[in-house]
């Protein structure tokens, strides 16, 4: 008899402890804080905490410059440029004084490889004429790289000034030599 009692109690104990293990609920208030680890929890409850996307937020300030960086490698020189009289040059002489009833010539010199291809002069007054225009070389062997002038003063009495203007253009778009 006495292995029944002990039996029953056995399994009185064993019943108990059964149901009273079914019963037990955890809650927030039973488990301490930072002891429930992202392993701890299923997939399913993993997918039901993420949440969407917010908003994006407002652009940060602009940073200082960075430092400069080191010269690129020169580039490809680009194709020859069109041909003809595209880049003039224009020069002029000084002012050139004439006196009374005189003849003077000047002239206006072109850039160094440059060519006279035009000219002229301009007068102060309107008792001077111009009595030759023409292109001409600063050197015997040279190119034409002047354009001179030739004026004259009828007035008797009073002096006067003329200056002498010159078209210029580079060698390589002058063709032949004048």
């Amino acid at each position: 008899m006495k292995n029944a009692i002990i039996a029953a109690i056995v399994s009185a104990a064993v019943a108990g402890t059964t149901a009273t293990a079914a019963t037990i609920i955890v809650t927030s208030a039973n488990i301490k804080n930072g002891t429930i680890q992202l392993v701890d929890v299923s997939a399913k409850a993993k997918r039901a905490l993420k949440g969407n996307r917010g908003p994006a937020g407002r652009p940060g300030d602009r940073g200082p410059a960075g430092l400069a960086g080191p010269t690129g490698p020169a580039g490809v020189q680009g194709p020859a440029g069109p041909t003809g009289f595209s880049s003039l040059y224009f020069s002029r002489s000084p002012e050139i004084p004439l006196g009374p009833g005189a003849v003077q010539t000047a002239g206006a010199a072109c850039p160094t490889g440059t060519y006279a291809t035009g000219g002229g002069a301009r007068t102060s007054s309107d008792t001077q004429y111009i009595k030759d225009s023409f292109p001409a070389r600063s050197t015997p062997d040279g190119p034409q790289d002047l354009w001179v002038a030739s004026v004259r003063n009828l007035d008797s009495v009073l002096a006067a000034t003329f200056r002498v203007y010159a078209v210029c253009a580079p060698a390589q778009s002058v063709s032949g030599n004048y």
